[in-house]
């Protein structure tokens, strides 16, 4: 007697449907799908009912609905809380594209931020008035790492928090070293404070190899801002934040600013 397979093996289906036999296989070990018959061996067959059940477990999870979910539902004799499945899915997917847009946004701005900060070029800009919160006095001083650690910790201020900069306020000789940031910190209310006014300021980039320089960049900025036909108000700003600082490979990477007279 000949014998006449009518069912479909693990590879017939997975051919079917366009998948992987990995991947039914692992439907199979999360209970969502049962062989139609599987003998000692380890031998599947599959029926209509199998390939029709895999179709619709393969649609849900196209369309993002977990697999504990699909598995749920599945187990329900009624169709009542398949609208819900549907909404918790469309409601988690809305928020990943919220999530997907933000870093869209932020890497278009980080992009925008890296073009600025690699052109050597000059010019002019706009700032509001910017609060300062100051760390040091006078940095002429050795700072190490493990007192700005402290402060850190002590003012409760996430290093990671790439929106903030530190800025060097160079006034005569001194170097004020103070925080901007938007970030809401009660912590910060504790420390002196350093404004600069609002106005448009003279921008430019540079690069020094040690904070020794900073004091030339005063001069640099200045000289700069003069043979561009504006006249420099003191006092002048070193501004770093994470852009200058990724750029900063071979020397310190700075953007320079100098507010000009209206």
């Amino acid at each position: 007697m000949i014998f006449i397979r009518t069912l479909l093996t693990i590879g017939e289906v997975a051919n079917l449907l366009h998948l992987s036999t990995s991947q039914i296989r692992f439907y199979e070990k999360k209970g969502l799908l049962t062989p139609h018959h599987k003998d000692t061996n380890g031998y599947r067959l599959y029926s209509y009912t199998e390939i029709d059940r895999l179709e619709y477990i393969t649609t849900f999870r196209s369309i993002g609905v977990p697999v504990s979910e699909i598995k749920e539902y599945l187990e329900q004799t009624d169709n009542d809380n398949l609208i819900e499945v549907l909404d918790s899915t469309t409601r988690q997917l809305k928020r990943e594209v919220d999530k997907l847009t933000s870093q869209i946004n932020k890497l278009k701005e980080l992009k925008n931020q890296f073009s600025r900060n690699l052109s050597l070029s000059s010019q002019v800009i706009y700032q509001p008035k910017r609060l300062l919160y100051v760390i040091e006095e006078d940095m002429s001083q050795e700072k190490h790492e493990k007192s700005f650690y402290d402060f850190l910790c002590k003012y409760h201020i996430d290093y990671r928090y790439h929106e903030q900069q530190l800025l060097t306020v160079l006034i005569g000789q001194t170097q004020k070293l103070c925080l901007f940031t938007s970030e809401k910190n009660e912590s910060l209310r504790q420390l002196e404070t350093y404004t600069l006014e609002e106005g448009r300021y003279f921008n430019t980039n540079t690069e020094i190899t040690d904070y020794s320089g900073l004091n030339a960049i005063y001069t640099l900025v200045s000289e700069q801002c003069r043979q561009a036909g504006y006249t420099p108000v003191d006092p002048a700003v070193t501004i770093e934040d994470l852009t200058t600082l990724l750029l900063s490979k071979s020397a310190i990477r700075l953007t320079a600013q100098i507010r000009i007279q209206e």
